[in-house]
C-alpha cells in the first residue's frame, strides 16, 4: 500500500538523488574557483629574463671563473664576484657564477621565514602554508620592478647550473627575512634574525683618519646562520645608469646589509624589532632600500632624504657614513617613523633603535633591557675613548675584543663581547684612504683582506693597489673560533632535536657542543635545561651553578636559574 502525503508528493528517490549529486559538484565546482582565485591572490607574477648563452669559463691561472663579462674569484676564504650591465644580466650572472651556493643560502634563510606565521593552534599546522602565502602576498608589491627582474635573473642563471636552484617565491620572499622573520626553533638569538655593531673612529680620535668596524651576523637562520657565515660574498657591482657599489654578504643576498658606493657612501644596517612590524605590509625590505641609497645618494644628505620619503617592511638603525666629508648619520627608521641623528651621531652602533618615536615600543624596550647589545656596545664606547683605534690593524684588535666594560675577561663565544666567531662577515671601512678590508673569518679572527675601491669602483689607476692583507689574531685564536663554530652547529642540532622531542640526541649532541667549548654561556645554559628536563636534578644545579658563576649573557635566563638554584 503506498503511502498517503497529505499536502504534496513524495519526491521520486532517483530526483533526490539527482539533487544531492547537483549540490556535490557546485559545492566542488565553487571550491576549485576559490582555490583557484587564492592561488592568483597569492602568487608573484615573474618576470621575463633571458639567459645569455654563453659557457662558463675557469682561468686556472688566476683561479677565476667567468661568464658573459662577470666574473668569480677567491681571494682567501673569501668569494669576490664582479658583476656589471642591466638587473637582469647581474642577476643571471650571480646565479650562474654562484650555482649551488643560492639554494644553500636561502635554504638557511627559510625558516625564518616559514616561522614568521605561528603553526599552533587545533588547525595550525594543516592551515600554516596558506595562512602564510595570504600574509606575505603584499612581498612582491612593495619591492621595485627592477630588484625583482634582479632577483629573478638570480633564479634564471641558478637554474642553468644544473646545481639546484630556489624557487622565485622563496628568493622574494628571503629579500624580507630581516624585516619579518622569526628566528628558526634551532636559533637562541633573542627574538632577533640578525644581529650588528658598528664602530666610527671619527677624525676627531685619529687625528685626521676615519675608520669603521663592522660585524655583521644572522644567529637567526638556520643552524645559527653557519651556512651564511661559510660563504662571504664580497660583490663589485656596476649597474648601468646609476653609481657602482660594494657589497659584503651571502650568495642569495641582492639587497645590501654593508655596502659602499663609489662616492663613498657607506650605508651600514642594524636590524631590529618594533611591535609596528607587519608582513602583509606593502613596502620595501630594507636590504633592498640599502641598495636604493647604494645606487642614487652622492652625499650624506642624499642618503637621508631617501630614507626620510621611504616605506621600509621592517625596523633597522642605518648609520651612514659620507666618505669624503668626513661625517655619519644614525638614522632610525620604522615602518611609520624616523628619527634622524647627524649633529652629534653616536660612535657605536647596534640594532636599539635610540630615537624617540621608538622610545616606549614594547619590543624595542624588550631588545634594550634584555639582548647583549648594551654590553658590546658599552665596551666599545670605553675603548674608544681610551685607546682609539689610530690605523686599521687597530681596528681589527677592536674587533677581537673579548672583554666586558671594566675590563673583565668574557668566555669565548660570549654574546655580549665585541668579537663575534659567528658573524657572517666582519669588514674594516678607512673612509679616508678609500680601502675596504673584509676578514675571511670566522668572524673577525681570521686576516682581513684589502680591496682599493678607487680602483674597483672608479676605475682610477692602471692596476687595484691595496695594501697588504692585515694579519689574522694569531693560531690560537683561529683554533678557538674555529671551535667556536663547530660547538654552535652541535649546538643548533641538540636545539632541533629538542623541538622534536629527541630529548636523548639532544643531550648527546649538547655534550659534544660542551666538550668542544665547555665555557661558552649558550652551551651551558642549554646543557642546564636538558639536565633538568632529564631528572638529573644535581647535573643541572652544577652546570647552573657554572653557568652562573661565569658572566651569563642572557639576563632572563640567569635570574630565572637563580631562582631555581
Amino acid at each position: 500500500m503506498t503511502d498517503i502525503i497529505i499536502g504534496a508528493r513524495r519526491p521520486p528517490k532517483r530526483r533526490a538523488f539527482r539533487q544531492v549529486v547537483l549540490a556535490g559538484c557546485a559545492l566542488v565546482f565553487a571550491g576549485a574557483i576559490g582555490v583557484f582565485v587564492f592561488r592568483r591572490a597569492v602568487a608573484y607574477e615573474v618576470p621575463d629574463t633571458t639567459v645569455p648563452d654563453a659557457p662558463l669559463r675557469a682561468d686556472p691561472a688566476r683561479g677565476s671563473l667567468a661568464f658573459a663579462g662577470a666574473s668569480l674569484t677567491r681571494t682567501g676564504h673569501l668569494t669576490v664576484l664582479h658583476l656589471s650591465g642591466t638587473p637582469a644580466a647581474i642577476g643571471v650572472a650571480r646565479g650562474r657564477l654562484l650555482g649551488r651556493r643560492i639554494d644553500t643560502a636561502s635554504a638557511a634563510l627559510w625558516p625564518t621565514i616559514d616561522h614568521a606565521i605561528s603553526s599552533g593552534g587545533l588547525f595550525g599546522g594543516l592551515t600554516h602554508g596558506a595562512r602564510l602565502d595570504w600574509a606575505l602576498r603584499h612581498i612582491a608589491r612593495g619591492i621595485p620592478g627592477h630588484q625583482l627582474v634582479e632577483i629573478a635573473g638570480v633564479v634564471a642563471g641558478s637554474e642553468a647550473t644544473s646545481e639546484g636552484a630556489p624557487s622565485y617565491r622563496r628568493l622574494v620572499r628571503d629579500a624580507a627575512a630581516i624585516d619579518i622573520g622569526h628566528p628558526a626553533p634551532t636559533a637562541d638569538s633573542f627574538g632577533r634574525i640578525a644581529r650588528a655593531l658598528t664602530i666610527i673612529a671619527g677624525p676627531e680620535k685619529t687625528g685626521g683618519r676615519m675608520l669603521i668596524g663592522r660585524t655583521f651576523g644572522v644567529p637567526g637562520a638556520r643552524g645559527g646562520g653557519a651556512a651564511l657565515a661559510a660563504n662571504p660574498v664580497v660583490a663589485f657591482v656596476h649597474p648601468d645608469g646609476v653609481i657602482p657599489f660594494v657589497t659584503v654578504g651571502w650568495p642569495a643576498l641582492t639587497g645590501a646589509v654593508t655596502g659602499i658606493n663609489a662616492e663613498g657612501i657607506a650605508v651600514l644596517i642594524h636590524p631590529g624589532v618594533l611591535e609596528g612590524v607587519r608582513p602583509d605590509r606593502i613596502a620595501q625590505p630594507i636590504p633592498l632600500l640599502a641598495r636604493d641609497i647604494l645606487e642614487n645618494a652622492r652625499v650624506l644628505p642624499d642618503a637621508i632624504a631617501i630614507l626620510e620619503h621611504a616605506h621600509p617592511l621592517g625596523a633597522a638603525r642605518f648609520v651612514i657614513v659620507d666618505a669624503k666629508a668626513r661625517t655619519w648619520a644614525a638614522i632610525d627608521r620604522g615602518p611609520d617613523q624616523v628619527a634622524v641623528a647627524k649633529d652629534n651621531p653616536p660612535a657605536v652602533v647596534t640594532g636599539i633603535l635610540a630615537g624617540a618615536p621608538f622610545a616606549e615600543d614594547p619590543k624595542n624596550d624588550r631588545a634594550r633591557r634584555t639582548s647583549p647589545a648594551a654590553a658590546r656596545a658599552a665596551r666599545a664606547a670605553e675603548i674608544l675613548a681610551t685607546t682609539p683605534p689610530a690605523v686599521a690593524a687597530d681596528m681589527a684588535a677592536l674587533l677581537r675584543d673579548r672583554r666586558a666594560a671594566g675590563g673583565t675577561p668574557l668566555s669565548p663565544g660570549h654574546r655580549g663581547a665585541i668579537a663575534d666567531p659567528s658573524a657572517q662577515h666582519a669588514i674594516i671601512f678607512d673612509a679616508s684612504a678609500m680601502v675596504l678590508y673584509v676578514s675571511e673569518g670566522p668572524g673577525a679572527a681570521g686576516r682581513f683582506f684589502a680591496f682599493d675601491l678607487r680602483y674597483e669602483l672608479s676605475g682610477r689607476g692602471a692596476r687595484p693597489a691595496p695594501p697588504p692583507p692585515l694579519a689574522s689574531a694569531g693560531p690560537d685564536a683561529l683554533d678557538e673560533a674555529t671551535a667556536q663554530v663547530t660547538a654552535r652547529g652541535y649546538l643548533a642540532a641538540a636545539r632541533a632535536a629538542r623541538a622534536d622531542d629527541e630529548l636523548g640526541r639532544a643531550r648527546e649532541l649538547c655534550a659534544r657542543a660542551l666538550a668542544i667549548a665547555p665555557g661558552t654561556p649558550e652551551v651551558l645554559l642549554l646543557a642546564t635545561e636538558l639536565a633538568r628536563e632529564a631528572g638529573d636534578g644535581d647535573r643541572a644545579q652544577a652546570l647552573a651553578h657554572r653557568y652562573l658563576n661565569s658572566v651569563p649573557d642572557d639576563v632572563l635566563a640567569a635570574d630565572r636559574l637563580r631562582g631555581l638554584y
